[in-house]
């Protein structure tokens, strides 16, 4: 045979020695993971053939993503018990250099802002709807302090009703913005109260194109979803992930409210479906759970045919899968694959940034998915993926506590891998 034809090697990560499959084999090959996903196999396709890679497929765009910059150095709270607006709020204040403590109900924020002084919060965007005690009163509280009246407070609330900003603003709240919230409306709001001058820039991320959703595809808003996240790819994934753990949780504690005709609680949890479903851009489900939310709100029952509507969407969504690029997870997994794991110096970088880790945690200061990420990466041995796994439950979950035993743990294993390869 005059011509060697391309060969495509599947191998499974952490079985086989990447040497195996080293750039100079004969005949040369491309290496591809399992498992095989669409996305990394058109990838690959294209370099092979010298296809022109920046071109999208059919169905997929290259959505824009957001550089920001003027907000650096700004200290902001995060009033929020919803962890996947949670999670999406800092992600996108991380990404604008700011710095986020978080709290999950307006008792904890009080505590907070009228804690220690010495480095007092620039802002605070305080969700309305919470346990223990709601934005309204926690807001009634700290402005009820002489030295906290100028402190820009900012709503956030699934409401998007004329009369719920009048409350919030009588309140003494600054500005009221509708859940789910948009990124360039959330950064301009906060630029525009701390006295900044913001500035964003659009560009194509040729990269990462926007993933393309299994089963229920027609449910899903992606150029709306894509808008509000300001085109962050790879936020979106991790959101998707983390609601599609959530929302069948979620389904699960609001028929059982409903079956002990526990109103209260019922309305409190179709709320936070409601705004998860919006986050996400499952509209269907979205208004679905408005409908209910209304109805309790009345005294009214939901009917067995929203009941219905919302299961049948809440199966389907949980089924999906996102079939364009990779997770956070899996690219986390990917980045590893190139034998960082196996680097004396990664790891020990990797126990330098769990100590960081650890003080973070102490503080209870917020973590983004790529300060966590970065972790992984360096910690790219198997012998710490279970331990990482759970690190992240734990933190994206805000049980700092279980976090912190953790880190422990990591740093321990970590050092003692550091010290065998010494010997």
């Amino acid at each position: 045979m005059d011509v060697i034809p391309e060969i495509l090697c599947l191998y499974t990560p952490y079985l086989l020695n990447h040497a195996d499959f080293a750039d100079h084999s004969t005949p040369p090959c491309q290496r591809l993971p399992k498992p095989l996903l669409p996305f990394t196999l058109r990838q690959t396709g294209l370099k092979m053939f010298k296809a022109d890679q920046r071109r999208p497929a059919a169905g997929e765009t290259n959505p824009k993503f957001t550089r920001i910059s003027g907000l650096e150095g700004l200290r902001a709270l995060l009033v929020e018990d919803n962890e996947i607006n949670r999670q999406f709020a800092l992600e996108l204040l991380g990404d604008a250099g700011m710095h986020v403590d978080v709290a999950v109900d307006g008792k904890e924020a009080v505590e907070r802002v009228l804690g220690d002084q010495s480095k007092p919060y620039d802002v605070v965007l305080m969700d309305i709807q919470m346990p223990i005690m709601d934005g309204y009163e926690a807001t009634r509280i700290i402005r009820a302090k002489p030295d906290l009246q100028k402190l820009p407070i900012i709503a956030m609330t699934a409401h998007a009703f004329a009369e719920e900003r009048h409350k919030s603003l009588a309140i003494g709240m600054d500005e009221h913005i509708s859940k789910p919230i948009e990124a360039e409306q959330l950064l301009k709001t906060l630029a525009r109260f701390c006295g900044r001058r913001l500035k964003i820039e659009n560009t194509v991320d040729t990269d990462d194109p926007e993933p393309q959703v299994t089963e229920i595809a027609h449910e899903i808003d992606m150029r709306a979803v894509f808008r509000r996240l300001g085109g962050n790819v790879p936020l979106y994934r991790e959101l998707f992930d983390q609601s599609q753990k959530s929302i069948p949780h979620q389904w699960r504690a609001f028929t059982e409210a409903i079956k002990r005709d526990d109103r209260k609680q019922a309305q409190h949890i179709i709320h936070q479906l409601k705004s998860i479903a919006g986050m996400v851009g499952l509209v269907p489900l979205e208004k679905l759970a408005q409908q209910a939310e209304s109805a309790l709100k009345d005294g009214l029952p939901v009917t067995p045919a929203t009941m219905a509507q919302m299961k049948t969407l809440i199966t389907g969504f949980t089924k999906a899968r996102l079939e364009a690029g990779l997770s956070v997870d899996e690219r986390a997994t990917e980045a590893t694959k190139i034998d960082v794991g196996s680097s004396q110096a990664n790891v020990k970088q990797g126990v330098s940034d769990l100590h960081e880790l650890e003080k973070a945690l102490h503080r209870n200061a917020a973590v983004s998915v790529p300060e966590f990420d970065n972790i992984c990466r360096r910690l790219g041995d198997v012998l710490f993926e279970p331990l990482l796994a759970e690190l992240r439950e734990c933190i994206f979950s805000l049980h700092y506590k279980e976090a912190l035993s953790v880190v422990k743990r990591l740093i321990t294993l970590a050092e003692e891998k550091i010290g065998e390869n010494a010997n």
